[in-house]
């Protein structure tokens, strides 16, 4: 049936501990945890890989989470040329063809020779 309107689902994918410290010092996630930011936080959904999700650091990052957010976590193991959203990042590459200043490409790939992968494949 739907949410209440200014409810928000967060999709965390944080694949390494090193992402880890690059995730807890983001704008959003800091606000979050200070308690500046205190909109409704319907689930929070984390595609972190089993070796991350059992570390003390990313259950400090769990606990910041308002206590009546629903956690859902999915271990899985990252690969590389594998985007957890594929139509985002398809767009990212034809925005990236008009203006790659803009519009980088997505990180796989900008570590990648040009033309080397297409997302998805």
């Amino acid at each position: 049936s739907g949410g209440s309107p200014g409810e928000e689902l967060l999709v965390i994918d944080c694949a390494s501990l090193a992402q880890l410290a690059q995730l807890r010092a983001h704008p959003l996630i800091a606000a979050r945890a200070s308690r500046q930011d205190i909109r409704p936080l319907a689930a929070v959904v984390h595609l972190t890989p089993l070796s991350v999700a059992v570390r003390a650091e990313y259950s400090h990052l769990c606990s910041s989470f308002p206590e009546r957010t629903l956690q859902l976590v999915l271990h899985h193991a990252p690969q590389p040329q594998r985007f957890a959203f594929v139509a985002s990042a398809r767009l990212q590459l034809k925005l990236g063809s008009l203006h790659s200043g803009i519009f980088p490409p997505p990180r796989a790939l900008a570590q990648t020779a040009a033309g080397s992968a297409a997302p998805g494949t």
